[in-house]
């Protein structure tokens, strides 16, 4: 074997690895976790939502004196809530209130509240979140005493138009309140949360120093939820990549050492 022939295969094992790094880099699950995105936002990457830090930011901002509010009135002020966020110099007025299942009192994770609770911030039923919780629970303040907090899911069919809400000083999900207008009763608390990220998943982030980098055309991340393809390969003089849409783009070559091993 002449020093070429052995070049062009040392080179070929050296693009197979970078390129199977970076295919089981992009393939390995992350562990769901609450990542702080700073400026008081929080994203749960499990569900895909960001919360505000402040669970009681209705009268952290002045909107309500203590922060409770009957249904019509919380769902109005997180239908016109808007939030600036200092660390990316935006503002974000897409809020809403937590979605709810139908499952009533206790460990009901498949609620966007319990999930939350039980499943993030290590809350346990019949205890309040205050003295039952792991590390994830610094990650928010302003957690009333007694926090019993509306959802944004109502139940209409019946005469009474109950609302589901979530306790969390003991992890109860049950049907709450009347959402009536005016008056004291039916009054709760409301923590605003957004569907998706306020950090954009970056395109080539796995490609940084292998050259590649700096071009669009081999960028790869996920679509839809689903991670894109990232073939590669040579031909004659340009790279070939291969976008999750199927469709063919060149580029100069800069990767010789890939080139026909």
């Amino acid at each position: 074997m002449d020093a070429r022939t052995g070049s062009r295969r040392a080179a070929g094992r050296w693009c197979f690895s970078v390129s199977l790094g970076v295919v089981l880099a992009v393939a390995a699950p992350a562990q769901a976790a609450l990542r702080d995105r700073g400026s008081g936002l929080i994203y749960d990457d499990d569900l895909n939502i960001t919360w505000l830090a402040d669970a009681n930011y209705a009268q952290t901002s002045g909107y309500d004196a203590d922060g409770r509010m009957t249904w019509a009135i919380a769902m109005n002020w997180v239908a016109n809530l808007t939030y600036y966020d200092s660390v990316r110099d935006v503002t974000y007025s897409d809020w809403r209130l937590p979605v709810s299942d139908f499952c009533s009192y206790i460990n009901c994770t498949g609620s966007e509240m319990g999930h939350l609770f039980y499943l993030e911030l290590g809350g346990v039923g019949t205890f309040d979140i205050s003295t039952t919780y792991n590390s994830n629970y610094s990650l928010f303040h302003n957690v009333p005493e007694q926090a019993d907090y509306w959802s944004g899911t109502g139940n209409f069919g019946s005469s009474s138009s109950l609302v589901w809400g979530f306790d969390f000083d003991n992890g109860v999900q049950s049907l709450q309140g009347n959402p009536s207008p005016t008056g004291q009763y039916g009054e709760e608390y409301a923590w605003a949360l957004r569907t998706g990220d306020v950090v954009p998943e970056p395109a080539s982030f796995l490609l940084v120093g292998t050259g590649l980098s700096d071009s669009p055309e081999v960028a790869f991340g996920r679509l839809n939820g689903v991670v894109g393809d990232i073939a590669v390969k040579q031909s004659g003089d340009s790279v070939v990549t291969r976008s999750r849409d199927g469709l063919p783009r060149r580029r100069p070559q800069d990767f010789r050492s890939c080139e026909r091993y």
